[in-house]
């Protein structure tokens, strides 16, 4: 292997590496079924799933400050009571409120407009593989065209010389097509897994956020307080699993930047050798300049929440 496909192999090592160590740590999620697909109705339900439990608790605080109001209990403050009970609740709400608000930022920003992004890599890799499969035929049928049988002399060590630039040339683009399908089916893949368990920690916070809690004697906006920490977790776990589609992104760009410069080199050589050890100079043009990285996913707010509720 020469060090022009040296090099787009590289990346598309690199990616599957990444993928590989996504899988370990996070497993390989439904992502095959596309049902990440369906995060932003997730999402809608986690949304709902707040509201009723402020809704419920509120329903079943309400009961208790009325039931108070209506007996004048001697030597009961309600109003100091109920003023410094409604600034802790209109934190609690608060702080959930945030981290809801968070979830839908995140996801709407960064995960919704990569929903069609694995199956486009992965129809990119079936045409690149496609196309190894029919530049692999060319170059097995090139090498016996370098002899010809009764031919000899100046003319013919010319032929042989450009024939050996021809098998050079196949046997270097041969190797880029494949590289280039497993970059794309293993960006694809990793892609995939990332929004999968996305999808996967929403689906897990709905569930947490879904049930109906019977509060104790005394405790009030454990329904809200228990969201809260459903959505907590869901949102820390969100900026790490994003910034790993974000990684990958950033070796695609830079492997086919690469291939780039190498095919313009292979183009600067020819027809006097198949490629060229370096790249040409560049000539200052905006496709040669260097692609900004990505901003990071920023991290989930902490709401310092607690699943125990308010006590009364």
């Amino acid at each position: 292997m020469t060090v022009h496909h040296m090099y787009i192999a590289d990346y598309a090592a690199g990616v599957n590496t990444q993928l590989k160590d996504f899988q370990a740590t996070h497993g390989r999620g439904r992502g095959t079924s596309g049902e990440y697909k369906q995060i932003v109705e997730r999402v809608a339900d986690l949304r709902s799933a707040l509201e009723m439990a402020i809704a419920t608790d509120e329903q079943h605080a309400s009961g208790f400050w009325n039931e108070l109001k209506a007996m004048g209990r001697h030597g009961f403050n309600y109003w100091t009571e109920k003023s410094r009970f409604d600034g802790e609740v209109d934190a609690l709400v608060s702080a959930a409120e945030n981290l809801m608000t968070y979830i839908e930022d995140i996801v709407n920003d960064y995960a919704v407009p990569k929903l069609d992004i694995p199956d486009e890599l992965f129809d990119a890799s079936g045409q690149w593989a496609d196309v190894a499969e029919q530049t692999d035929g060319v170059r097995q049928a090139v090498p016996p065209l370098q002899h010809v049988d009764g031919w000899s002399g100046p003319a013919y060590s010319r032929y042989q010389q450009m024939a050996d630039v021809q098998i050079e040339a196949t046997r270097e683009y041969g190797v880029m097509p494949k590289s280039l399908a497993d970059l794309y089916r293993s960006a694809g893949e990793l892609n995939q897994g990332v929004l999968s368990v996305v999808y996967e920690q929403v689906v897990l916070a709905v569930g947490e956020s879904s049930r109906c809690y019977a509060p104790p004697s005394g405790q009030y906006y454990v329904n809200t307080a228990a969201v809260s920490v459903a959505l907590q977790t869901c949102a820390s776990q969100l900026p790490d699993l994003l910034n790993a589609g974000e990684e990958s992104a950033e070796a695609m760009r830079a492997g086919i930047d690469d291939l780039k410069a190498k095919t313009d080199a292979i183009r600067a050589g020819w027809p006097h050798g198949a490629a060229s050890s370096q790249p040409p100079a560049s000539d200052g043009s905006a496709s040669e300049q260097p692609s900004h990285p990505a901003e990071p996913v920023p991290e989930a707010p902490d709401e310092g929440v607690s699943g125990d509720g308010l006590e009364r």
